[in-house]
């Protein structure tokens, strides 16, 4: 408060008002008097105007202030593990010993403070509760270093800090001693296993394995993983794997080629230690035979054929063709492409060629087996033609089958009469229900069907155009129709419907020959001829049945995800094909507000993706899928997993104490006499800044020179 001025203005008023007569400046001052008299009246005027200006005075002072000794506890999950001695939790050993150690200090009544933290106490939330740099630093921040005398911390030395935690305690200016508890065997586990391979392939169709490794190691290591099959290493990759615990998977893409059981093996090995390898294998059989395409068609066509090249050539499908003949019986042709060893080249699409020849009697019956064996049924021009009404029972029963896909292509509907009101008759119905259109046909993806497998090989197209001059389409589009391909004015030509218990592809364009599929056995580099080709295959792998499962499977790695902890997602999802990342992943914190992860599609197999997604905060989180009803719970923790890390890192506490002038003792080895921290009593010299205008002295000061002045005015100008 300011005391000076109070007291002035208390003086002004009682001279002003009970000292003021008029008639004492009506009488007049001699003029040594009257030049003295304005001195005495000057002086507290330019008092008044300098304490105005808020001016200073400083007092050195010295006080005691009692020192501190900080006890830091490591309490991060690591340190609810055995302690290797007792068999009791680490913590519970540390927090014993804390409280013998500071009871005995307390009693021998040296000056000062001991103040306990445990790590989770200190650090912010969001940061590693082992996160040593960060933990130190807090210390730092809560006790001025003037006021620090020492660190005494206890911890199993597990840093899972970003930062060097030995810089951090050496800034704090003071000697760290720390205190080592736990364990010494070191974790040191290596070990691989399959997690996803199928028992049974088909030779030439590409299949999908999934491995998996866990490893714990006390250090960062290089590893070296190979995939073999068949004898033939198929893949190489390599790995880094981190200190401690860590759970790692991935996928890979297979094309077995030889029939026969097989032996998959997977290897994971140290590059520093050759010894330390892990091996999984597991036997695969391969058919005799691929999938097989039954082709049916009594007029030849150049859109069979260019069908039939691509799958031979694929080496994917085998292919069985009955023709009927004019006098009566039938051929079943039935073609393949044999198995070339890596480098050696296959002069034509197929070398196995069987030919039987069946009489009229054995004809009638002949359908059945190719039909058995079947994945795809392909519907040429005129399929059923002169055969015997048995063919047309026994294609009518087989649209009941559920793993038997059906290709109906332009023509088919000219046997539409054969079929009466059966499920198959109404399928070349919409086979039929094309017209011609008077200009070039451009062939554009559909939008509704980018993600459809059937184009999973042409995500590489999507944004090409395909003419093929004048062709047809279809006039209508049912709802239940899923269009795949269409023109600039959306018109459908190449739809997937359902059919029966399975599924049937229609296609409208009879020119899709001409896009140059004929150009030769290399048609590599030639866009067109590939465009045909991921189109013959998509559509003949999504009808032949996919090996992999048809539901909607999120998987998190890893599982028990971390605040600002990397975090991989992987999709599996039926539909999505490679291309471009696209939404579908939502993701959100319970009951806020969904938002949307971009899925990058694995580059090479349909029906797997993956997203990365790094949570900022703790809590309760909810991950969906294409708006799924039943999401899947995710729990964020503030930190790491550090319960993984089991032994004693003596290494890091060691370089703590040394860098900062303190020592290192195991707990259970350690003298507490030699632990020499002992807080003091510190004398803090100060300096005291009082402003003027506060001094009670100076104001009296100023108000009896204001007094005195007025007192000789009155004095003087009185008779």
């Amino acid at each position: 408060m300011n005391q000076a001025i109070p007291i002035l203005a208390v003086i002004v008023w009682v001279i002003t008002f009970l000292l003021y007569r008029p008639s004492f400046f009506r009488r007049p001052l001699a003029g040594e008097r009257r030049w003295l008299l304005a001195l005495i009246q000057v002086i507290p005027l330019l008092l008044l105007v300098w304490l105005l200006g808020n001016p200073f005075s400083d007092r050195e002072i010295e006080e005691k202030r009692e020192g501190s000794v900080v006890v830091l506890l490591d309490d991060s999950p690591s340190m609810g593990m055995e302690d290797g001695i007792t068999g009791r939790p680490r913590i519970d050993v540390a927090r014993d010993w804390i409280d013998g150690f500071l009871s005995r200090e307390k009693t021998s009544g040296t000056p000062g403070k001991w103040v306990l933290y445990d790590l989770d106490d200190i650090i912010p939330s969001g940061k590693s509760g082992s996160d040593f740099a960060q933990a130190f630093e807090e210390v730092g921040r809560r006790i001025p270093q003037r006021l620090l005398d020492g660190v005494l911390f206890i911890s199993d030395g597990r840093d899972h800090g970003d930062r060097s935690a030995q810089s951090a305690a050496k800034k704090l200016g003071v000697p760290v001693y720390t205190l080592g508890i736990g364990p010494d065997t070191q974790p040191d586990t290596l070990r691989v296993r399959w997690k996803e391979a199928p028992e049974e392939v088909y030779p030439g169709s590409p299949f999908l394995v999934r491995w998996a490794i866990d490893s714990d190691q006390p250090r960062e290591e290089a590893h070296d993983l190979t995939v073999s099959f068949a004898s033939r290493e198929v893949h190489h990759d390599n790995l880094t794997l981190p200190e401690g615990r860590v759970h790692r998977e991935g996928w890979i893409t297979i094309r077995p080629e030889e029939p026969g059981e097989h032996l998959l093996r997977v290897t994971i090995q140290d590059e520093n230690r050759p010894e330390r390898k892990s091996t999984a294998d597991r036997k695969i059989l391969v058919k005799e035979r691929p999938k097989t395409l039954l082709v049916l068609e009594s007029e030849p066509s150049r859109l069979v054929q260019s069908l039939s090249q691509v799958a031979l050539q694929s080496g994917r499908f085998r292919i069985l063709r009955p023709v009927s003949l004019p006098e009566g019986g039938g051929v079943l042709w039935d073609l393949s492409r044999p198995y070339a060893e890596e480098g050696e080249s296959v002069s034509q699409f197929w070398s196995r060629e069987g030919f039987t020849r069946y009489g009229a009697d054995e004809w009638g019956d002949q359908l059945q087996g190719p039909l058995d064996e079947a994945s795809v049924v392909v519907l040429g021009r005129a399929p059923i033609g002169s055969a015997p009404e048995s063919w047309v029972e026994a294609l009518t029963k087989a649209t009941e089958r559920e793993d038997l896909g059906w290709l109906a292509l332009p023509g088919s509907e000219m046997d539409l009469d054969r079929f009466d009101d059966s499920s198959l008759a109404n399928l070349l119905e919409r086979e039929g229900n094309r017209k011609e259109s008077r200009e070039s046909i451009r062939i554009l993806f559909a939008e509704q069907g980018k993600d459809h497998p059937a184009l999973a090989p042409l995500w590489s197209y999507q944004d090409g155009v395909w003419e093929i001059g004048s062709d047809s389409y279809f006039r209508v589009i049912m709802p239940t129709m899923q269009v795949l391909l269409t023109d600039p004015q959306d018109r459908g030509l190449v739809v997937q419907v359902p059919f029966g218990l399975g599924k049937a592809t229609l296609v409208s364009t009879s020119n899709l020959w001409k896009l140059r599929s004929f150009a030769g056995w290399d048609v590599r580099g030639d866009r067109e001829a590939g465009f045909l080709s991921g189109l013959w295959l998509g559509i003949l792998d999504d009808l032949s049945g996919r090996e992999r499962s048809q539901e909607i499977r999120l998987t998190l790695d890893p599982e028990k995800p971390t605040v600002g902890q990397s975090t991989r997602i992987q999709v599996e999802d039926p539909s999505l094909t490679p291309g471009q990342p696209r939404g579908g992943l939502e993701i959100r914190e319970t009951q806020s507000e969904w938002e949307t992860l971009l899925v990058s599609p694995d580059p090479e197999w349909s029906g797997i993706g993956e997203a990365v997604w790094t949570p900022r905060s703790s809590g309760e989180y909810e991950i969906r899928y294409a708006s799924g009803e039943n999401p899947l719970a995710v729990t964020v923790t503030d930190r790491p997993s550090e319960s993984e890390d089991l032994s004693l890192n003596e290494e890091t506490l060691q370089e703590i104490a040394e860098d900062s002038g303190g020592a290192y003792s195991r707990l259970a080895e350690v003298d507490p006499a030699a632990i020499d921290l002992k807080p003091t009593t510190h004398v803090i010299e100060r300096t005291d800044k009082t402003p003027l205008r506060h001094d009670l002295w100076l104001g009296i000061l100023v108000a009896g020179l204001f007094c005195m002045g007025w007192g000789l005015r009155r004095a003087w100008s009185l008779p």
